[in-house]
């Protein structure tokens, strides 16, 4: 399916206290980290922040004192990002070509 944001699962809600949050780009609920250089909260599997369109509709971050407890609740966990963490599908290697045939010798 590559990089096409899901809906959330039936019943899938953000969790502000523990900073759970659906990620429409990995189409699962994970437990968000925190980028300290950016002061964003991120998803661990592909990097996404929750500042991102998608993620703001799945799990309603448009209202502002949610967000702010997300993130709060992210900065609590003292899960933190480290640089080149969080890889997007599309950069995944799906196949390589075969290596060139060395010939006779």
């Amino acid at each position: 399916m590559g990089n096409i944001p899901t809906r959330p699962a039936d019943g899938v809600e953000a969790d502000p206290r523990c900073g759970r949050a659906w990620c429409p780009y990995c189409a699962d609920a994970l437990e968000y980290v925190w980028d300290a250089a950016l002061r964003i909260a991120r998803c661990p599997g592909c990097g996404v922040s929750t500042r991102d369109f998608h993620v703001m509709n799945a799990n309603g971050f448009w209202n502002e004192a949610l967000k702010e407890r997300f993130d709060a609740g992210v900065k609590r966990s003292r899960r933190t990002w480290v640089k080149g963490q969080g890889r997007m599908r599309s950069q995944r290697v799906l196949w390589l070509p075969a290596p060139p045939d060395p010939g006779p010798d």
